[in-house]
């Protein structure tokens, strides 16, 4: 059975641990360009220290649970587009699903898992040009991830089109 996938690929699954390798690795790439990107041309002593808070801002953002969380979610999602209770789709579709961002942290702070829980996520069909959306819901922490609500928008982003959700 086919899943989202970009296409001509055949289905890729990511593993929590990649999606953090992947994270890590942009987080610290992010930290260095900035930590670079000094324009006043002298040697800047406080880079060992602003990288080594990097890193250990890296490591509670891993550890915090959003990235387990959204690739719960995820999983939910596919599952419900298997059993074909996704609106607006069915499981011979082809397309792009994404989560867009993770808000890991906010103020030079840690974001945590707090619930209710809400994810969104954006689904585009091979061969059209509007975007499903999909926004999912956990109460609690090991709690069933729910449909909250869908919804179609047009190639502008404008709302086309909201499904009713059981």
């Amino acid at each position: 059975m086919a899943l989202w996938c970009p296409a001509g690929r055949s289905p890729v699954r990511c593993t929590i641990k990649s999606m953090k390798k992947q994270i890590a690795i942009w987080f610290f790439g992010v930290g260095f360009l900035l930590l670079t990107l000094c324009s006043c041309g002298r040697s800047n002593d406080k880079v060992p220290a602003m990288t080594a808070q990097l890193n250990e801002d890296v490591g509670e953002a891993l550890k915090s649970g959003r990235i387990e969380e959204v690739m719960d979610a995820k999983q939910a999602l596919m599952q419900m587009f298997k059993e074909n209770r996704l609106p607006g789709v069915s499981p011979s579709d082809h397309g792009n699903a994404s989560s867009g961002d993770i808000a890991m942290m906010t103020s030079n702070k840690v974001l945590h898992v707090t619930y209710p829980l809400s994810v969104k996520f954006d689904l585009d069909k091979a061969g059209e040009k509007s975007t499903n959306h999909y926004q999912l819901l956990r109460t609690t922490r090991g709690s069933e991830w729910q449909l909250q609500r869908a919804w179609r928008t047009d190639e502008q982003g404008r709302p086309a089109e909201e499904w009713k959700v059981k």
